[in-house]
């Protein structure tokens, strides 16, 4: 009996040793494919096998590299406690390529699942949610020609899911959207979205499209979301149809946008078809919506409006919101604003004949009006800056010189309600990075500046390379319109040579960007990544000795700031960089090319720890990951050996 019951511990054991933790798996296709997989040289060749070999709650890493037709299909579901985990080797440094059907991210029913770090390129939809409780991090689409409806790059359809820190560029009909199924509870945030084309087989069907889009789905959350230098060749002439930044098509319900911008966008912040109901802008921008035709010169003959709501539905609350067309660049549009609440805004040089706010709203106080053709059709609040009460002023000189805050000890900084500023302030990240929705922190203003946006040196990299010759995109027998479709370039906007995305919109009203915000707007070149960083075991117990040469303060000139040295006791890479453990003592860094080393202490002895490099400059740019380097920490110091010889000591 005794040894019947030693068995079943020992195989009890074995079982909890076997099954009680998540796995960690590799995918590498120079990989030897040798279980448990755990390593990069063991990995599994195919992201298919990869996938097919996770169970609930593992981690699955993706080596770096181009894997065509290769789609991340149906991973298993974690838990609420132990989510599954993908992740690229390091963040955008796996492109999912052309499908030849299907989506590149099919994530029909897994729930409780976290992707980050994958760009998605050519044919096929990219990355459809459907599950319940998932995270999208750091991934990014391009578009292609000849996209059909949906053309979707990224489309949430279940509830609790959060799209973070992704962008999309190229074609689409909404690039980032909701589906018309049920779900809720969704988050866009700190995504970014350049709309260069949508064909669906040619401009002939008039159907509406936009950078992002809730289709008719309740409680969802766009924070810190923007939509940029937005191009329209479809050319419909339709209030209904053509591009928006913002959009509600088949009405929305609890539907906030909060500190998000559009800027030179052709169509703002749309609210149409029945119902729009409990819609909330607070502390957006909407600012230079144009006819953005393209080819230049072509124009479909109705207004672009900078907010527009359904007459009837709401209520529709517009509060501290920036909404204008700067004078130094002529275009006209319209801010049709049928809601209930608007309040503590500026409405700057709207010039489309006519008022430039409709009557009709309950509540319309402490807004600025400057420059329009017509102010309200309604009475003006008592608190209103506007030629009607005889104190207008300019809000350009009264404290709007930048879109993204308004300036202290400026009129503008106290001439709200509660003695509150009008116009928007969008300084510091909304909602904490990967909650989702109802989690600690999930919308709440954090303390974590939101400039130099994230990652846009990465996002300005491939949106710049956008290029597709004249007649490339549709045939013209389908045209209704216009009879051809010109070369569309991404070299315009932000992503002009000495742009960069923070840059762009903090200079947009012709002011220098302040130092504080940005090093001046001069500086846009990360040091260069660290590629030669070595490892040993150091001279005391539990140390590790380091040494690697200094990049510089722009890529390998100069002399950079800072280093951010982090170990781990298991592999390093983007994925895993937030939560390694961060090393302290770094030397301050040396001219380019110079040798450097560090003595990291305090380690475990006997065991292998893993190490990594990031350097900034004085922006901050940042470099992005050094190679990984490892060895064992010290056991025992060198021994010494004295011998005594004649009364002397030798050692």
């Amino acid at each position: 009996m005794k040894k019947l019951l030693i068995i079943f511990l020992l195989y009890a054991i074995n079982l909890y040793a076997t099954n009680a933790y998540p796995a960690t798996l590799w995918v590498n296709p120079a990989g030897s494919a040798t279980s448990p997989y755990e390593t990069k040289a063991k990995g599994l060749t195919t992201i298919a096998a990869g996938v097919a070999a996770m169970s609930g709650g593992d981690t699955l890493y993706i080596t770096d590299g181009t894997y065509t037709d290769e789609p991340i299909s149906e991973p298993p579901s974690g838990t609420a406690e132990a989510y599954t985990f993908i992740y690229a080797e390091n963040d955008w440094g796996v492109i999912l390529n052309d499908m030849s059907s299907g989506s590149h991210m099919y994530l029909d029913s897994t729930n409780y699942l976290h992707v980050q770090g994958f760009k998605m390129h050519g044919t096929g939809n990219d990355c459809q949610v459907n599950g319940d409780y998932v995270k999208i991090i750091r991934c990014s689409s391009d578009g292609k020609p000849g996209i059909q409806d949906p053309g979707f790059a990224f489309q949430a359809a279940g509830n609790y899911i959060l799209f973070e820190e992704c962008y999309a560029y190229g074609g689409g009909r909404y690039p980032m959207r909701t589906s018309s199924s049920t779900g809720q509870y969704i988050i866009f945030r700190r995504c970014v979205v350049r709309f260069d084309f949508y064909s669906d087989n040619g401009p002939a069907t008039q159907e509406p499209y936009a950078a992002f889009a809730n289709y008719d789905k309740p409680n969802v959350y766009f924070q810190n979301c923007i939509a940029i230098d937005g191009l329209d060749i479809r050319a419909n002439d339709s209030t209904y149809d053509g591009l928006k930044a913002f959009f509600t098509p088949n009405g929305a319900n609890q539907t906030s946008f909060i500190g998000c911008i559009a800027l030179n966008h052709e169509g703002g912040f749309y609210m149409e078809d029945s119902p729009v109901t409990n819609i909330l802008l607070s502390n957006c921008i909407s600012w230079d919506i144009k006819n953005n035709r393209y080819p230049a010169g072509y124009s479909d003959g109705y207004p672009k409006n900078n907010v527009y709501a359904r007459p009837g539905d709401g209520p529709v609350t517009v509060d501290n919101c920036t909404i204008g067309v700067g004078t130094v660049f002529g275009y006209n549009a319209r801010a049709d604003l049928a809601t209930d609440n608007l309040t503590d805004s500026i409405i700057y040089n709207i010039t489309n004949s006519g008022n430039a706010v409709d009557a009709g709203l309950t509540t319309e106080d402490y807004n600025c009006y400057y420059g329009n053709d017509g102010n309200y059709s309604g009475t003006e609040g008592a608190n209103d800056l506007c030629s009607e009460n005889e104190n207008a002023i300019d809000p350009l000189t009264n404290g709007l010189l930048y879109l993204t805050r308004i300036e202290a000890g400026s009129t503008l900084k106290t001439a709200g309600s509660d003695s509150g500023q009008i116009g928007a302030e969008i300084m510091y990240q909304h909602g904490t990075a990967g909650t989702l929705y109802d989690e600690a922190g999930w919308n709440t203003l954090t303390a974590v500046a939101l400039w130099p946006f994230p990652n846009e040196a990465e996002m300005r990299t491939d949106m710049k390379a956008v290029s597709h010759a004249a007649e490339s995109l549709w045939d013209d027998a389908d045209a209704n319109i216009d009879s051809d479709n010109p070369v569309i370039s991404g070299d315009r906007g932000f992503c002009v040579d000495g742009k960069t995305l923070t840059g762009y919109i903090w200079e947009y009203l012709g002011n220098t960007i302040p130092a504080e915000i940005y090093g001046g707007g001069t500086d846009t070149d990360a040091p260069a990544d660290v590629s030669d960083l070595s490892a040993a075991s150091g001279a005391s117990v539990g140390t590790i000795d380091l040494s690697w040469t200094a990049p510089g303060d722009d890529s390998v000139t100069g002399t950079a700031t800072t280093y951010d040295v982090r170990y781990s006791t298991s592999t390093i890479n983007s994925g895993t960089w937030a939560t390694d453990t961060e090393a302290t003592g770094e030397p301050s860094p040396s001219i380019a090319s110079t040798a450097e080393t560090m003595t990291v202490s305090g380690l475990t002895k006997g065991i292998t720890y893993y190490f990594a490099i990031k350097t900034s400059d004085e922006v901050p740019n940042e470099s992005g990951l050094s190679n990984v380097a490892n060895a064992v920490a010290t056991i025992s110091p060198p021994k010494t050996v004295g011998i005594t010889l004649s009364g002397a000591t030798i050692r």
